[in-house]
Parts: structure tokens; C-alpha cells; sequence
């Protein structure tokens, strides 16, 4: 099966090098590695503001959607790891819809970690 695989320009970066790229598409399918909130040299951006970073996520998401031919509408299932509290799920949760779109209704996991 034909993969097309992708790692924008000005994409996000790891600080090691690796051979992995950020998102593939096989035939209909697309996976997408995590999306975090770094810069294209693997610092992390926008330090304890949450909701800058899950917008950011959500950019570097649509970026590589936008390259492998798909958008939210297509979204099946979306994982969201977390630091915060019950409050700081409520909103992102309120975040996520705001950026997928209401006609969309994927699967969406929240996972919050003591620390990441």
C-alpha cells in the first residue's frame, strides 16, 4: 500500500534527530504522532498557559491534515494528554469543539498526567 508521509516546513521538531515523521497516510487512513506545543528546534513554547498550547497543538494538527488531503471533519478519535485540573479539562474540552467544528463528534480521550 502507497504511504504518503509528512513533516511540514517549519514544523515542530524533536531536539534529537530521528527518522519519524509527524503524520502518514495509508489509502484512506491518516495517523497523526502527538502534536505538541514546541518550536521548529524542540523548545517548548507558551509555559503553563494551556490553553496557548492546545491551540498550537490543534494548528500543527491542521497543518498536517491540510498536507496528507483531510481536515477535522475526517477526525475519528483524538487523544489529549494534560497537566491541570478538572476546570483546565472543562476548558479544553470547550477548546477542542471551538476548533473541530460542531458538525464533527469524535471520539475524544482526556487524559490528565501529574506531569509531562
Amino acid at each position: 500500500m502507497k504511504r504518503q508521509y509528512s513533516f511540514p516546513e517549519g514544523h515542530w521538531d524533536w531536539i534529537v534527530e530521528l527518522t519519524h515523521h509527524h503524520a502518514v497516510r495509508a489509502g484512506n487512513l491518516v495517523f497523526t504522532g502527538e502534536q505538541v506545543d514546541l518550536d521548529p528546534q524542540g523548545n517548548v513554547r507558551n509555559i503553563g498557559d494551556l490553553a496557548s498550547q492546545c491551540r498550537n497543538s490543534m494548528r500543527y494538527m491542521e497543518r498536517l491534515f491540510d498536507d496528507l488531503g483531510v481536515d477535522f471533519a475526517d477526525l475519528v478519535r483524538l487523544i489529549a494528554y494534560y497537566v491541570g485540573t478538572a476546570e483546565d479539562e472543562a476548558r479544553l474540552m470547550s477548546q477542542l469543539a471551538e476548533t473541530i467544528g460542531p458538525e464533527v463528534r469524535p471520539v475524544i480521550s482526556m487524559i490528565n498526567m501529574p506531569e509531562l
